[in-house]
């Protein structure tokens, strides 16, 4: 089995008693992460987890910080959509982040994108949706972000990507609500 629908479980007895046994609240099933919503506080998704389901987070605001282990593959859509975090790392091993992962962060100050070449959902120019962000407009609150990376990569693409839609949103729609002004790019060393 490669995949698991995010819903699979929810609600299921089963479900709810691998949770509670569990002291970080987290559903994992086959190495994915399906279910972090009970998590609280600062949460550390375990080595061994390959994947982190769509969803997984979502909406689950008493998470602070979550640290993503460096066995994690795959990151689902809008996997931790409306949550507290104010800052994540993707490990290298991270080859694809969904969209929307991180839409309606609002305290979300800083990311980093480890893997160069990984792949966060590229549109065609003109279209500003369809990044781990989903838009100029998704919700992050305040002036600021920092997307930190390798120059050349993922990283630094999507800082170019996401500027270039916040110009152009000021341009064409000069409203201010933006859910942030500025996004700036820092290089990583290797």
């Amino acid at each position: 089995m490669k995949k698991i629908a995010p819903s699979a479980f929810e609600g299921t007895p089963w479900a709810a008693k691998k949770i509670k046994k569990r002291k970080d609240k987290l559903l994992i099933v086959n190495h994915i992460l399906l279910d972090g919503t009970k998590a609280r506080g600062k949460v550390k998704v375990p080595k061994g987890v390959t994947a982190i389901s769509e969803n997984a987070f979502s909406n689950n605001k008493k998470v602070s910080s979550i640290t993503i282990s460096s066995t994690v593959k795959t990151v689902g859509e809008y996997a931790f959509m409306r949550t507290n975090i104010k800052k994540i790392s993707f490990p290298k091993k991270v080859k694809s982040i969904g969209e929307g992962a991180l839409y309606g962060c609002g305290k979300l100050k800083e990311v980093t994108i480890l893997n160069s070449k990984a792949k966060v959902v590229w549109v065609p120019k003109g279209y500003f949706g369809g990044t781990i962000f989903d838009g100029p407009m998704s919700g992050i609150a305040g002036n600021k972000i920092v997307i930190k990376g390798y120059k050349n990569s993922t990283a630094q693409k999507l800082t170019n990507h996401m500027q270039d839609a916040i110009n152009a949103y000021k341009k064409y729609y000069m409203g201010d609500y933006m859910r942030y002004k500025i996004v700036v790019f820092t290089p990583v060393r290797r």
